[in-house]
């Protein structure tokens, strides 16, 4: 069995793991390790492909609610000088409902 460690030391696991009791060489294990190294390449360049891949749409992602945001920001904008007292409204009543909830969880002794 292949145990993890410094470089040295898994390469020295390995020597230990292909050789026989007589210092030959095992075959099969040689070629399971060379499949096993090459397993690992594949899975290394797969796992690149996938973070590139992730990258890509992340900034797309991030692009869309950057747009959003702006256009909602635009609206909001535009409402707010169309209308303000609807908003000035908002606000007391929002500014109402907080001092109410406050005010409820205070204690009178």
């Amino acid at each position: 069995m292949i145990t993890t460690g410094t470089g040295y030391q898994n390469l020295h696991n390995i020597k230990e793991n292909i050789m026989e009791p007589n210092h030959s060489i095992d075959m099969k294990k040689v070629n399971h390790v060379k499949s096993m190294v090459e397993a690992l390449k594949m899975l290394d360049e797969a796992a690149c492909g996938i973070r590139d891949a992730a990258g890509d749409q992340l900034g797309r992602i991030t692009d869309q609610a950057i747009d959003s945001t702006k256009k909602a920001a635009e609206f909001v904008d535009h409402s707010a000088h169309k209308n303000p007292w609807y908003f000035v409204g908002g606000a007391a009543a929002l500014t109402g409902l907080a001092g109410y909830i406050i005010g409820s969880r205070t204690t009178k002794h």
